[in-house]
C-alpha cells in the first residue's frame, strides 16, 4: 500500500553555519507562525532541540528574555542567526569553521514535544571554504 507524500514532505534537514542555523524547507514548515524560537542542546543525546514559541507564548512573559531567539522566515527556508550560540554548538561538536563553511544534519519533529530535534551524532555533509 502506497502512503502518498505531498510536496511539502521531505528530508528535514539543518544546517550550521559560522553564525547561523538554517532550516532547509520540509524543516522550516513547522515554524510558520512562530514568532521566536528556543534551542536547547541534549549534550548526552547529541541533539539540539528547535522548539517555536508563537506570538501568545512570547507575550505572556513567563520565558526568560535570554533563552528567546529571532528567527527569519523565507519561502524556502528558515534562519535563527546567533553567533554566540552556533560558537558553543561548533565548540561542543568540535566544529572548525576555518576549515568547513557549514555542515548538515538531519532532523525530524517529535509531535509530542512539539519541538524540531536535530541529529548532531552524524554530520550529513560538510562544505569546505575556499
Amino acid at each position: 500500500m502506497f502512503k502518498w507524500k505531498s510536496k511539502e514532505q521531505g528530508t528535514q534537514f539543518v544546517s550550521i553555519y559560522e553564525t547561523n542555523i538554517t532550516l532547509n524547507k520540509p524543516a522550516s514548515v513547522y515554524f510558520n507562525h512562530a514568532y521566536s524560537v528556543m534551542l536547547g542542546l541534549d549534550e548526552d543525546a547529541q541533539k539540539l532541540g528547535i522548539k517555536p514559541l508563537s506570538k501568545e507564548e512570547f507575550q505572556r512573559g513567563d520565558i526568560a528574555e535570554e533563552l528567546l531567539y529571532k528567527i527569519s522566515l523565507r519561502s524556502s527556508y528558515a534562519r535563527i542567526s546567533n553567533k554566540s550560540f552556533v560558537t558553543h554548538l561548533a565548540n561542543h561538536l568540535g566544529l572548525d569553521f576555518n576549515q568547513i563553511n557549514m555542515v548538515k544534519f538531519d532532523a525530524h519533529w517529535d509531535e509530542a514535544e512539539k519541538v524540531l530535534v536535530v541529529d548532531l551524532q552524524s554530520p550529513k555533509e560538510e562544505r569546505h571554504n575556499g
